[in-house]
């Protein structure tokens, strides 16, 4: 049996040696030696092992492991809020999202770290083997008030991310580590991506998606509570009565593909992920491992508490309706 407790195990031993003193002292008491005052003395001590959260181990089973570590590295600046893929119904952002649980999906067992560039840039989640953090993350990604997004530096971004990805790789030099970058390929200046000399070293391998089309579309503006206005757009500046049209910049994508020795993927209008995707980077990376799952005891306590609350209660119960027969 293991514990692995929900509050800190500080708090547990403090309670449970207070309890213990209370239970001494009404052993030797004799005016406290009543049924009721040990039966919740009891209900407290099952709570107190609940918190600690006892654990019994269980049949072996396998499970997937890898030694990927999975970079996303993701665009969420103010053009990413371009209506223009889909047929014109789904946003650049929305789709990125969608595609990122769909590669967390296809490489289970991995590790899994992320980079935002919005109005900053942070990495928003830690490199973690727990798939379902991963996904929050992804559901997070929103777009930022328009008023607060800097621009788009993506030299700047991926420089940010090669030195998270060093410094895990400094860690765990035994694991590959592998780039996604989601973009439209934008740059604020205009001019193309410079690439950070120390990133392509780094990487076991990557893949750049694209998105927009050739065409582009306007940019929805956002509001200060960050929500997308439907029918306010960016203008090109303040005294100009036309609209920004943001495009998918496939030369600058590719042109950093070439650079990261990555493979560029243009997730354009109606695109897909590729089928193979997961065949790009499987070889000799993926496979079982034996473990010894662990049962949660959490339910056994659960209905021991109940079952001397009901206890408690009932005995509560009784004596009030004595109480009450002897009144009348």
């Amino acid at each position: 049996m293991i514990f692995r407790p929900i509050v800190p195990i500080a708090w547990i031993l403090i309670a449970a040696v207070l309890l213990l003193g209370f239970t001494v002292f009404c052993i030797v008491k004799k005016s406290m030696r009543h049924g009721h005052i040990f039966r919740r003395i009891a209900i407290v001590a099952l709570i107190l092992l609940a918190f600690s959260r006892p654990m019994a181990g269980s049949e072996n089973i396998e499970r997937i492991v890898s030694d990927l570590n999975l970079f996303f590295v993701v665009d969420n600046s103010g053009s990413m809020v371009t209506k223009d893929m889909e047929g014109g119904e789904r946003y650049r952002y929305e789709v990125a999202k969608a595609d990122i649980k769909k590669i967390i999906k296809t490489f289970p067992g991995a590790r899994y770290s992320m980079v935002v560039l919005d109005y900053d840039i942070y990495q928003s989640l830690p490199l973690t083997s727990d798939a379902s953090m991963a996904m929050s993350a992804a559901d997070a990604l929103r777009p930022r008030k328009s008023n607060a997004t800097a621009g788009t530096d993506l030299a700047d971004l991926l420089d940010f991310a090669a030195k998270r990805i060093e410094k895990y790789n400094k860690r765990n030099p035994d694991r590959r580590s592998i780039l996604f970058l989601l973009t439209d390929g934008e740059e604020s200046s205009e001019k193309p991506t410079e690439l950070p000399e120390n990133l392509s070293g780094e990487l076991s391998g990557g893949v750049v998606i694209g998105y927009g089309t050739e065409e582009g579309g306007r940019v929805n503006r956002i509001s200060n509570e960050n929500q997308v206005l439907e029918n306010e757009f960016i203008r090109e500046n303040t005294m100009s009565d036309e609209y920004h049209i943001s495009k998918l910049n496939a030369e600058n994508l590719k042109r950093i593909s070439e650079k990261l020795n990555a493979r560029y993927v243009r997730r354009d209008d109606t695109g897909e992920l590729p089928k193979d995707l997961d065949d790009y980077f499987w070889s000799n990376t993926r496979n079982t491992e034996s473990t010894t799952g662990k049962i949660d005891l959490y339910w056994i306590i659960a209905v021991a508490i109940i079952g001397l609350l009901l206890w408690d209660a009932t005995v509560i119960a009784h004596k009030l309706a004595l109480e009450r027969k002897a009144v009348k």
